[in-house]
């Protein structure tokens, strides 16, 4: 007879899922001793409080996308098997010996996601090719699985945050371009938390259309989950650009530092603190501007280049600002117009 019994949200709540799992195999609450069910329309999600005597633990990335997986299968036990994962790595379980039924069953479940997310995407695809845009994007996928939900953020950036709805057979989902809603037959619409739905089976970036986003935001949000390149494995984030996306100023830079690495931000470190000072006595306020870096990841093993690159920075200084009077502007731009003209030694008193 199960002792715990967890009431999750909704049928893929994955975020509630992590929460209860965290609390209950930190406190090592065997697998068999847990009730999962789903709220019904009157309840609320009841997960287990918090417990500051559980042993905390970390779980490989591997297991957690494999759990994530699970949850969006059709199995009926589906968040039992997933904190079952959990629950054998925090407790040293020889899990390369599983039962073997059991684990036939997650491997089952584990390629037919994969597939019906191939399949989703490529129909999405496709049927994109056709859309006009004047109404919203429609379309039905027969699945009992709940890999429509893990890929509902794909589909809102590919389309932009655009409005979209996908009928399936034993339910509805829909973004109305402010909120995400699902709906079972005879049912009210309820909202739907798409920061609680489990991650894709497939990385997003790849299978993105980047061509057909039109929206920067939504581009932005995309490249936060972009681990195409190998410079991914040893950045905190992705570092993407900010500022005003109308801006006549744009300011391209080489990659984040390991400041801008830690603060999801570009221009922040000291380099960016001489950028700004210098824009100030510019008279142009950074939000008036657009900076970014050409690459979006801090690379640490990246070789030293300061030499090169300050030759570089000078050359590309003297090409843009040859055409600049010395007699105008800042005392910082007519410095730098000096140093354009190749004659450095006229350039001190103008600095």
């Amino acid at each position: 007879m199960p002792h715990v019994t967890v009431t999750l949200a909704h049928e893929a709540d994955f975020a509630g899922w992590r929460s209860a799992t965290r609390s209950l195999a930190g406190r090592h609450t065997p697998p068999a001793n847990i009730a999962w069910r789903i709220a019904t329309d009157t309840e609320s999600a009841a997960l287990p409080a918090p417990d500051p005597a559980a042993a905390r633990f970390t779980v490989p990335r591997a297991v957690m996308q494999l759990a994530a997986i699970m949850v969006q299968s059709a199995l009926p036990d589906r968040f039992a098997l997933a904190y079952t994962l959990v629950y054998d790595h925090v407790m040293g379980a020889p899990t390369d010996r599983p039962d073997e039924d059991e684990a036939a069953r997650m491997a089952g479940a584990k390629e037919d996601v994969l597939t019906r997310t191939r399949h989703l995407r490529d129909e999405i695809r496709h049927a994109l090719s056709r859309h006009d845009g004047t109404a919203p994007y429609q379309s039905h996928v027969d699945t009992t699985s709940h890999v429509p939900e893990s890929n509902a953020r794909f589909l809102t950036l590919q389309l932009s945050f655009a409005p979209w709805q996908l009928d399936m057979p034993d339910r509805t989902l829909r973004w109305t371009g402010k909120a995400m809603l699902h709906e079972a037959p005879g049912q009210v619409p309820q909202p739907l938390d798409p920061t609680s739905l489990p991650p894709p089976a497939l990385p997003m970036v790849p299978d993105l259309d980047i061509a057909r986003i039109t929206s920067l935001r939504a581009v932005a949000l995309a490249a936060k989950t972009c681990l195409i390149c190998p410079m991914a494995a040893h950045a905190t984030q992705t570092v993407f650009g900010e500022g005003r996306e109308t801006a006549r100023m744009m300011f391209v830079g080489e990659q984040p530092g390991d400041i801008e690495d830690r603060a999801g931000r570009p221009f922040v470190g000291p380099a960016g603190q001489l950028f700004d000072r210098a824009l100030h006595e510019a008279g142009i306020e950074r939000d008036d501007t657009y900076v970014t870096n050409t690459v979006k990841h801090f690379n640490p093993a990246a070789p030293p280049r300061a030499a090169s690159m300050k030759r570089q920075a000078r050359r590309k200084l003297r090409h843009a600002l040859r055409g600049l009077p010395p007699s105008g502007g800042s005392s910082a731009l007519r410095w730098w117009s000096c140093l354009a003209s190749r004659r450095p030694r006229r350039c001190w008193g103008a600095a």
